[in-house]
This record gives C-alpha cells, structure tokens and sequence, in this order.
C-alpha cells in the first residue's frame, strides 16, 4: 500500500464578527510549483497513534518532486487506528515551540495580502514565547473576544498578530507525505528543510494558503523513516475574522497530526539523542 502523509486540519478557528475577511463563494485555484530542501538526522521509534478527520473541501496539491499541480475535490474520510511509530519524546522535547507577534500589515487586496513580509519576524520581538503539543486555534473561537490560544499563553485578540511556529516533524515510516491547508485568514505559510531553520521568506514557503481562499492547498514530501524533518508555520492575520486549518497524513495515510486539539507524537523540538540542528531564537533573525 502507498503511504502518504496530509496535514490538514491541524487547527479551525471560525469566526463570525463583522470585518473586512469574509468568505468568498467563488472557488479558485493557483497553479504553484514548488522546491524543498530536507536536513534530517535519524532517531528510534517507539508508540502508536490514530486520529481521524471529516471533511469536504477543493485541493489544490503540490509536488515537491514533480512541481506540477492538481485539482481534485476531497469526501469525508475516517482514517483507522495504525501500528506507526512515534517520535522518542522521553526527554521532555515533545510539541513545538511557538512566539507571537504584532504586526501593522493590513490586508487592502485579499486574496493576495501583497503588503505582508515575513521576514519582518526574523529581528521582531514577540511579546509571547511558548511550548504547545497541538497547532493552531480550537473551532468556535469568537473572533471579538479574547482567548488563549494555547494553554501556557495569556489570553488577548488576534487582531493584527501572528504566530509563528517552530519543530521537527518525526517520519514514522519512509514515504509520501501531505501537508493540508483547508482554508486561513489571512494566511499560513510553511516551510520544511534548512530554509525552515533560516532564510525563509514568502516567495521560498513550501505552501501558502491566503484568504479567502476556496480552494484547499496541500504539499507533499518524500521523507525517511526515523529522520528528524525542519517544520516552520507561520499564521498572520490582520483586520477582521481569523481562522487557520492545517494536518499531517502519513505514507499510510494515517493522519498523524489534526485540528482536534488532542497531542500529537510526531511533533519534536529536539532529538533526544542531540542529532538535529538548533532553530535561532525567535527574532534572533531567521
């Protein structure tokens, strides 16, 4: 059986407050190619784990061997519990980790948010810096109010503030797999390699999903099993409603990491064994 991996999914927010980011009902789809760079180290495998997700949206899909992309329309899907194997977080290194930011970029020209530059995050300092073990922000979040959006952060509004995030992602086995971005508001952007660790700017992103989107986007990667894989998302929003979806599926097509809230074993900061490179500080320049 062919294994792939998808991140979609990975976390909803869907916000019903006036404001210039409204959903679109026009569908469309941008045609992207696509490189990636890959520094990994090898590491042991150890538990098990299963998830599942429900949903019904357009894909865009890019290959990062093949650079082409393809249009197709997903169905619900329920993925089975899978004997895969998970990353040793024995020396307390699980989840990723996390800073938030503001920012003064306001979207004038959506679906393209032309005036927003990441690199402005590479020397910026975040006013929050945490730990987290899931990514993005749990579904039925009002957008008009203030909230954590993860346990250890103060609560406050996500009103021009970005999050940017920072890990490895553990290949539980050698194969496919597909990083899935449903939907965001204003934007994900995300990077896998050496230029998720430095360098990474929006016109080198592995996959980028803007508002108001329509169109679900995925990347897709070949790793090895037991490597240590850069992983670096990058959520912005700015005036208005704010939502951003993401999720991880494995060659086998477990998905390993969704939007449910619940941990995930794929997800390191660091190999326990000392093997994988160090990410800067965040706005220690990136």
């Amino acid at each position: 059986m062919k294994s792939i991996i998808t991140f979609a999914g990975l976390a909803f927010a869907s916000f019903a407050a006036a404001g210039p980011c409204r959903p679109r009902t026009t569908t469309t789809a941008a045609a992207v190619s696509s490189s990636t760079e890959i520094a990994s180290s090898t590491a042991t495998e150890t538990a098990a784990v299963s998830t599942s997700t429900d949903y019904s949206v357009p894909v865009v899909s890019e290959s990062s061997t093949l650079a082409t992309v393809i249009v197709s329309e997903t169905s619900a899907t329920e993925t089975s519990a899978a004997e895969t194997s998970a990353a040793d977080q024995s020396c307390d290194n699980a989840g990723l980790e996390y800073a938030i930011y503001e920012h003064t970029f306001y979207n004038s020209d959506p679906p393209y948010f032309s005036s927003f530059d990441p690199t402005f995050l590479h020397t910026a300092t975040p006013t929050f810096q945490g730990k987290t073990t899931r990514i993005g922000i749990p579904p039925g979040t009002a957008s008009d109010t203030s909230f954590a959006i993860y346990d250890d952060s103060p609560p406050q509004r996500f009103q021009y503030k970005a999050v940017n995030h920072q890990a490895f992602l553990y290949a539980p086995d050698t194969g496919d797999y597909k990083v899935t971005i449903p939907n965001s508001d204003e934007i994900t952007l995300i990077w896998f390699g050496t230029k998720a660790i430095s360098g990474w700017t929006r016109q080198n992103a592995d996959l980028e999903q803007d508002y108001p989107g329509g169109t679900s986007k995925s990347f897709t990667i070949h790793l090895t099993a037991g490597t240590y894989t850069p992983f670096r998302l990058l959520w912005a929003n700015a005036q208005g409603d704010l939502n951003f979806i993401a999720e991880v599926q494995a060659p086998d097509g477990t998905v390993i990491v969704n939007g449910d809230g619940s941990d995930n074993r794929y997800f390191v900061r660091f190999a326990c064994d000392e093997s994988t490179p160090s990410f800067p500080a965040f706005g220690g320049s990136g």
